[in-house]
């Protein structure tokens, strides 16, 4: 038994990657985006905590590009993601504008 335990390479299976980060999407993710997008288009406001899970979503989505890019079946789904986020945060910041003049 060797005295030392050597790093063992981790070959990352993308296709199973792939499945965990939509399947998290539905699971979790995209009730809170219609959560806030409900909130915005009845005239809401974002928090704190809603700021800090856009800046998240937008940080996962950064750390995943390169294995969205690879993976051009996934566009769609990452356009309508895109899609609702930038509804969301522009009625976010349209109701902010609003009720700050």
């Amino acid at each position: 038994m060797p005295s030392e335990i050597s790093k063992v390479p981790v070959t990352i299976n993308k296709v199973g990657l792939l499945n965990v980060v939509i399947e998290d999407f539905n699971s979790h993710t995209l009730d809170r985006l219609n959560t806030l997008n409900t909130k915005v288009n009845n005239g809401g406001r974002f928090n704190d905590v809603d700021v800090d899970f856009m800046k998240e979503l937008i940080d996962s989505a950064m750390r995943l590009l390169s294995l969205i890019v690879s993976h051009k079946e996934l566009f769609d789904f990452c356009s309508y993601v895109a899609a609702l986020y930038k509804d969301i945060t522009s009625k976010a910041l349209y109701n902010e504008s609003r009720i700050n003049n």
